[in-house]
């Protein structure tokens, strides 16, 4: 890759060279209105190009044809060019920024007409047009139309996408011109609904060429009402706390069939009430469930008397909180009659055991043991490159420095990484299809990668990077159910915002529980302290950390009377003056006032001290507080909470003034590893311990193998970013071999130690997402940084 990059570099800078060999393009001082938006009109003079305009203004070539109709077909001398004095990236980073719903974007193509884009996405036209009121039809190639992601309460016209319905393998039908969707359904014997639930976005209105994926079990009206139809009744009565939808369930049968067959019978029934329930021969394992209005899926379960987990296992693409519209598929009882040959619900693609993996032990639906051998998984890489970067190359200079430091190499590695990890899946049998995009910070160019048609038919989506990427990538891959990996941020809002996410950098909320196991396990019997920056910044989560070391500690200690009088007299000698035949003075211990002459009379007792935390507000208190209680007969664990560098580096380099007479420790979080340049000094004289997402160990043997393979394979050792590349691209790939469209729900069942530390995904935020709770525990220790044995949390071994 980095060899194709040099490549394009070495092509633009000649085409540069040759650039500045033209005349030099001036940017026009005439400024004009057009609809409400200023506009530079620039002259065209001889030599000048759309790229060379575009590149002087500032501005995309798509936008100087989207201003200028027909300017695609060329441009003339003299002829006037109406160039937007703000950027179209300027004017939607501004849209983004203000804007009070969630929303991505599509570019339109000539003529497009609304109701195909809401085909396109599954939603309704009078939300596309609520979310851009100032539209005007018919729609020009390349206008920007707002995607409104509809929130809850509000309800889609069209039918979900149901990935858990299984499809014809191997087949896809070619749309011709002419065709409808009603007339591929009749050729398959199938509907409309269902052909749209197993083709993600599929609108009303096919195009000729589409390609698309027919259920599997389709069949004609005929044969349905074959495979469902009433024969005979039941005579039924009811036992306690039993529901019409918990009865009809048992039998395989709506509550709608047990109604039709009771006249005057309501929803009021009670225990010894005999009712008919019709015998029904049913062609698959599960009854459908419609929702009226938003409710909780727990309420779906409670109705029908079963667990939560029976619903989510036969509905992978549900979340917890249901909305009006979507249909559930509710498992039926043993008392059901289910026609023969009815097929199992499996993923597309035939299943093969991979005997080298060790499986925990795991609800239903996520316990697989197996690999889907003949399934052509499609992964997209997003990955920023920087290429356009290349454009305004300075070549001497770009020769004459670090070219490590150089955008367009600054993540190469991330993808070499990444490539490894496919070809180590490809060799276990995985088939993938990867396509790379680069897709850096720019809204506009992430926006084109979008409208790809490929994009919505993904796997799973590795990046963006970059967070305002990311927010579009996310809103649009929550749109159409697609697993999509943040590799990067460490940003609580990635996991609460969006849809199906899969956050790798650990939540900065798992840190508290493991203080719980760190603080006794390594500083046992020590006076602790916390302290953090300002009262109101982190409040909730400083009163949290607060909480769970206070439940941890002992409320009393109790110290050695001989201890405590070695200690009186050591301190009367730090006065001059004071003479052994005095009595030896009081003194204050851990803020309590010491009185030598009655410890004396009780040397081989001991005595109680308080021993609750003490919370420091450092801007507020500095650190008199830990100098009035310190305890110099015990150690003094100091928890230091906060990120900014200049309040960690005072409060470490006024901790060190003490170290001379006080024994201290220092706990640094939330994310210390992110801060740079620290005292090393310091940090060894306390011992820093602190959480880090990252830890490689160079000396284990998976180690130097992937370095020794990185090598050979790319002629340079990898950096962190090529680590990174391998571990979350093998890590992802392995459990959507195992999981494919259960890969969210089941990576917690899926832990796996990786080169850079350890994966444990737990749910959390909203809908589907996940997040890594793994933290690596590192300490200073005689001038290494040392890798802790992992902590076992008692919160993990009760999930």
């Amino acid at each position: 890759m980095k060899k194709l990059i040099l490549g394009l570099i070495f092509i633009i800078c000649i085409a540069n060279l040759q650039a500045q060999q033209q005349l030099r393009i001036v940017v026009s001082q005439q400024i004009e209105e057009r609809s409400g938006k200023q506009f530079y009109i620039h002259t065209v003079q001889k030599g000048q190009t759309v790229y060379a305009i575009a590149k002087a203004y500032e501005v995309s070539v798509d936008e100087i044809y989207y201003e200028n109709p027909g300017t695609e077909a060329g441009i003339s001398i003299d002829q006037q060019l109406w160039i937007p004095t703000i950027s179209k990236e300027q004017e939607v980073t501004k849209e983004l920024k203000r804007a009070d719903f969630d929303f991505f974007y599509h570019i339109a193509s000539n003529n497009e007409s609304l109701s195909h884009i809401g085909d396109l996405y599954n939603i309704p036209v009078s939300a596309i047009r609520n979310a851009n009121p100032l539209l005007m039809l018919p729609l020009r190639k390349g206008e920007y139309i707002k995607i409104p992601v509809l929130n809850s309460g509000e309800e889609k016209e069209n039918i979900s996408f149901d990935p858990n319905i299984p499809v014809k393998a191997d087949f896809r039908h070619t749309v011709k011109a002419g065709e409808t969707l009603t007339s591929i359904a009749k050729k398959y014997g199938t509907t409309p609904d269902k052909i749209r639930a197993v083709n993600s976005g599929l609108g009303n209105h096919p195009r000729a060429g589409q390609r698309l994926r027919i259920p599997q079990t389709a069949t004609s009206k005929k044969q349905e009402e074959k495979a469902v139809q009433k024969t005979e009744y039941i005579s039924y009565k009811i036992k306690k706390r039993e529901t019409l939808y918990s009865i009809a369930r048992d039998y395989g049968v709506t509550a709608d069939d047990i109604y039709d067959a009771n006249e005057g019978l309501t929803y009021r029934i009670y225990t010894g009430q005999v009712i008919r329930i019709p015998r029904i021969t049913i062609a698959n394992t599960y009854i459908v469930h419609k929702i009226t209005k938003t409710t909780k899926i727990k309420k779906v379960a409670k109705l029908y008397k079963i667990p939560a987990s029976e619903i989510l296992d036969l509905n992978p693409s549900l979340g917890t909180k249901l909305y009006a519209g979507q249909t559930v598929k509710i498992p039926v009882g043993n008392k059901a009659t289910i026609a023969a040959n009815v097929p199992d619900e499996k993923p597309e693609g035939k299943e093969t055991i991979d005997k080298n993996y060790q499986e925990p032990p795991t609800p239903l639906g996520c316990n697989k043991l197996k690999t889907i051998k003949n399934k052509t998984f499609q992964v997209a890489l997003m990955i920023p490159f920087f290429l356009e970067e290349t454009d305004s190359l300075d070549v001497e200079q770009f020769l004459a420095s670090e070219q490590s430091n150089f955008k367009p190499f600054r993540f190469i590695h991330f993808y070499e990484g990444a490539l490894m990890a496919v070809d180590s899946m490809r060799s276990l049998g995985m088939n993938i299809e990867l396509f790379v995009y680069d897709v850096d910070k720019s809204i506009t160019k992430t926006t084109k990668v979008l409208q790809k048609a490929e994009i919505r038919e993904m796997d799973v989506i590795i990046g963006p990077y970059y967070q305002q990427s990311f927010d579009q990538v996310a809103l649009f891959a929550g749109n159409f159910n697609i697993p999509i990996v943040n590799p990067l941020s460490y940003r609580s809002e990635t996991v609460e915002k969006y849809r199906t996410v899969i956050k790798v950098k650990s939540g900065t909320k798992y840190q508290a529980d493991m203080l719980q196991v760190i603080i006794p396990e390594y500083f046992s019997g020590a006076k602790v302290f916390l302290v953090n920056q300002t009262s109101y910044k982190d409040a909730n989560k400083i009163s949290e950390i607060q909480q769970k070391i206070s439940s941890i500690l002992p409320p009393e200690i109790k110290i050695s009377n001989t201890d405590i009088y070695n200690l009186a007299i050591s301190v009367a000698h730090r006065d001059e003056e004071f003479d052994d035949r005095s009595p030896i003075p009081d003194y204050k211990l851990e803020g309590r006032t010491i009185k030598p002459e009655l410890i004396s009379e009780m040397m081989t007792d001991s005595t109680t001290f308080n021993n609750s935390i003490t919370q420091i507000t450092f801007t507020k208190d500095g650190l008199e507080p830990f100098m009035n209680t310190a305890s110099p007969l015990r150690t003094n664990l100091v928890v230091v909470y906060g990120d900014n560098k200049a309040f960690v580096m005072d409060v470490m380099n006024k901790l060190n003034e003490f170290r001379d007479s006080l024994n201290i420790k220092v706990i640094g979080m939330p994310t210390w590893d992110r801060l740079n340049n620290l005292d090393e000094v310091q940090s060894n004289n306390m011992n820093l311990m602190y959480f880090s997402t990252d830890f490689i160990d160079y000396q284990s043997q998976n180690t130097q193998d992937f370095i020794k393979g990185f090598k050979q394979q790319f002629n340079t050792e990898p950096n962190n970013y090529g680590f990174a590349g391998f571990d979350i691209t093998y890590y992802t790939l392995h459990s959507l071999f195992r999981f494919d469209k259960n890969l969210i729900r089941c990576l917690k069942y899926a832990p796996m130690k990786m080169l850079r530390g350890f994966y444990q995904f737990e749910k959390t935020g909203k809908s589907k997402n996940v997040e890594n709770t793994y933290w690596n525990i590192l300490q200073y220790n005689n001038y290494t940084i040392q890798k802790l044995p992992d902590p076992v949390i008692p919160s993990k071994l009760s999930n």
